[in-house]
């Protein structure tokens, strides 16, 4: 038997980083979690997503947010499906979705997350934002909403 020394940095080369932000109210927390690097094509990024999918949950468990922005602004991404662990984060199918989440995307990942969220049969108008602002006013309508 072999006792072998990991990291979850060692399954992706991506970057992250976390900020909480509050509404004007400050009733409101969105934890933002942004990602900058390149997401490797097709199965070759398991490793970068199942990473994402960590770092969004460590976040998601660490402030308990009342939202969630997933930044990929940094990110080049083509193809690979593995990054929908970490966009499905919020939800639980048992229970409906705990954390309302909204991605804003760049040129750089556009089309690939669209062409992903199409697949999994996710409307990505629902999803897609083009800057953090525009993140903010949706998921406050949506915390509105419920």
């Amino acid at each position: 038997m072999k006792n072998i020394q990991v990291t979850l940095e060692g399954l992706s080369p991506l970057e992250f980083a976390y900020s909480l932000w509050s509404d004007d109210s400050e009733r409101i927390e969105t934890l933002v979690v942004s990602f900058i690097g390149m997401y490797q094509h097709g199965s070759a990024g398991s490793g970068d997503g199942r990473f994402m999918a960590a770092m969004v949950n460590a976040g998601r468990t660490a402030w308990l947010p009342d939202a969630l922005i997933i930044d990929l602004r940094g990110l080049e991404y083509t193809f690979g499906n593995t990054i929908l662990d970490a966009i499905n984060v919020g939800f639980d199918e048992d229970l409906g979705w705990l954390t309302p989440t909204r991605i804003v995307v760049s040129p750089s990942c556009r089309e690939g997350i669209t062409s992903l969220l199409e697949f999994s049969k996710l409307d990505p108008s629902d999803w897609l934002c083009s800057s953090i602002d525009e993140a903010f006013l949706r998921l406050e309508e949506a915390l509105r909403e419920d």
